[in-house]
């Protein structure tokens, strides 16, 4: 299996500052229930 490097970059400027923790853990927790929805191999 071949595997290459992802960046995955989001612009906060317009975000709300207070808001922004539970936005990157509720971001990092749909990436990681969508990888193992699917069946994608990760680390």
């Amino acid at each position: 299996m071949s595997t290459t490097d992802l960046l995955f970059e989001l612009g906060t400027e317009e975000l709300p500052a207070g808001e922004i923790d539970s936005m990157v853990t509720a971001l990092y927790e749909g990436i990681l229930n969508g990888l193992n929805d699917e069946g994608f191999p990760f680390c």
